[in-house]
């Protein structure tokens, strides 16, 4: 069981513009289920309050507008989380799904942070679903 958990779903089949090997970030959508305090849903961005573990999981679906690499990964205030990452040497027009699984910590008393999400190659974002759960 968890104290706070987060789900949330991007489903726009927005296209994502940027230069390849350039991270811009992806909006993580909207919130379907949500409960405790801990976690909420600034803008694109997923915040986390409170001090103690969170377990990430996302999965992006994206098809690659050209083919070669493509990267995405979740970063904790900016700073990429080790583990929450996932690449492909993508084919352009063939949809991808990835999927990233971590755990990230907030140290301290009154310890908050962000979670983002980006892509650093031009794509159209199909779906992506996202869980964060307090521990």
């Amino acid at each position: 069981s968890c104290n706070s958990a987060i789900y949330t779903v991007n489903q726009t089949n927005s296209v994502i513009t940027t230069t390849a090997g350039t991270f811009v970030q992806v909006p993580f959508g909207s919130v379907i289920r949500r409960f405790g305090s801990n976690l909420g849903l600034d803008g694109g961005s997923i915040v986390s309050c409170g001090s103690g573990y969170f377990d990430v999981e996302c999965s992006i679906s994206l098809t690659p507008t050209a083919a070669g690499p493509l990267n995405v990964e979740i970063r904790k205030d900016g700073v990429p989380v080790t583990g929450l990452e996932a690449s492909i040497v993508g084919v352009a027009a063939q949809t991808n799904n990835l999927c990233l699984t971590g755990l990230a910590r907030n140290c301290g008393c009154d310890c908050n942070s962000v979670f983002t999400l980006w892509v650093d190659a031009p794509c159209t974002l199909v779906n992506c679903a996202t869980v964060v759960e307090k521990l």
